[in-house]
């Protein structure tokens, strides 16, 4: 039974993530992924293949904002993206959650 609860534990610190595609999967990215500001607007050349969404999975404790930003872009190349439009920023707060929290478009710009 502590095996249970130290998995449930275990599992419960880190962030959540996800990623839903807008149409058809391509292969990761092994380049750096570029990240646009919620206030840039997004270049007409660039393809949009999804949305990502990384935010805590209850009592996560290495979620600031560094962290989650790296886990977003990881996930924008392995969808196959090049760039990360970031959408929301949630900043940590007593009511909500004490991590940050990020939405983001996946998008394919270079050729």
């Amino acid at each position: 039974m502590k095996y249970i609860v130290f998995i449930i534990v275990l599992v419960s610190c880190t962030t959540t993530n996800s990623y839903r595609p807008y149409g058809a999967s391509y292969l990761p990215y092994q380049g750096k992924v570029e990240v646009l500001s919620i206030y840039t607007p997004i270049p007409t050349s660039c393809i949009r293949l999804g949305e990502v969404h990384v935010y805590d999975g209850g009592l996560a404790f290495n979620c600031d904002y560094e962290t989650v930003l790296d886990q977003a872009q990881q996930l924008v190349a392995k969808a196959g993206g090049d760039t990360l439009k970031l959408t929301k920023i949630s900043t940590p707060n007593f009511w909500v959650s004490s991590c940050y929290r990020i939405r983001g478009d996946v998008l394919l710009c270079q050729n």
